[in-house]
């Protein structure tokens, strides 16, 4: 995965996916986490084709999968920052998230069609760079974006 290369970090261990990946610990072990988690995604009606789109997946813990569970970001947001082991401030948190390419605006203001749109576009930009698809023009971007927004 390309985020795991490029080194994000885990949200409630806050060392790298990689490290984490290379560990034999039941609570290292890795997830993919919809970033908007599927159970909130069902109760604000969205679905499951936008829901389940790559844009709104990364990997993380599965001890930090299972803390989220099927909060609203800005819950799960917040439970993790104050957990005993994690302690993170705002701008500490948002620090882990852009190592997922993932806008922490978006997710502290529960905005999921905000984040697959202005935040998912960036966050597509990104992983382009870092190699993700080997596009040749802004056309294929837009026509990859919409695509994965509607979760082909």
């Amino acid at each position: 995965m390309l985020v795991q290369r490029e080194g994000a970090k885990d949200f409630f261990w806050k060392s790298t996916i990689r490290d984490l990946d290379e560990t034999d610990w039941e609570e290292n072990k890795l997830d993919i986490h919809h970033i908007f988690p599927k159970k909130w995604c069902e109760s604000q009606g969205i679905a499951p084709a936008r829901y389940n789109s790559i844009l709104n997946k990364t990997p993380i813990s599965y001890k930090a999968n299972r803390m989220i569970g099927g909060q609203a970001p800005s819950a799960y947001l917040n439970q993790l920052q104050t957990h005993k082991a994690v302690q993170l401030d705002d701008a500490n948190m948002d620090a882990i998230l852009m190592t997922h390419c993932i806008d922490p605006a978006m997710l502290r203001q529960d905005d999921f069609e905000g984040f697959i749109t202005s935040g998912g576009d960036n966050r597509l930009k990104r992983l382009v760079e870092l190699g993700f698809h080997p596009l040749e023009s802004s056309k294929d971007i837009s026509l990859l974006t919409g695509l994965l927004r509607i979760g082909i």
